[in-house]
């Protein structure tokens, strides 16, 4: 069993249907939560698979900016707040074909995506 923190940090700023340079969403996130895994030996060289389950909260806010044109009833800044729980799990594998590089595939839940996979590291 493994105990271990998961972070994350995004801040973006795209730009709206409306075309305008001063129309654009801008949002700033972050993620923290705890989590727990479990790695089984399955006794296959370089495969390690593994289940993990975390909890924590998604830090999640941001405004849409809009120009002085935009219709009446609707602010120039307009604030939001998608702040929530954050939880989930997943199952993966990872293969090693060299010593500290490999690759990972994972599936499961999770407020981020359902299936994930890429370069991994061992260090």
């Amino acid at each position: 069993m493994i105990l271990g923190v998961q972070a994350g940090l995004n801040v973006s700023r795209y730009y709206t249907v409306l075309g305008q340079d001063d129309t654009y969403w801008e949002y700033k996130a972050a993620a923290l939560a705890g989590r727990v895994g479990y790695h089984p030996d399955l006794g296959v060289p370089n495969l390690d698979v593994y289940a993990i389950g975390f909890l924590g909260y998604y830090f999640y806010g941001g405004e849409a900016v809009y120009p002085d044109t935009y219709p009446s009833g609707v602010g120039r800044e307009t604030p939001v707040d998608y702040s929530q729980t954050l939880y989930g799990g997943y199952i993966g594998a990872r293969w090693f074909f060299w010593k500290h590089i490999g690759v990972f595939l994972e599936g499961g839940y999770s407020f981020f995506t359902y299936v994930q996979g890429g370069l991994t590291f061992k260090f």
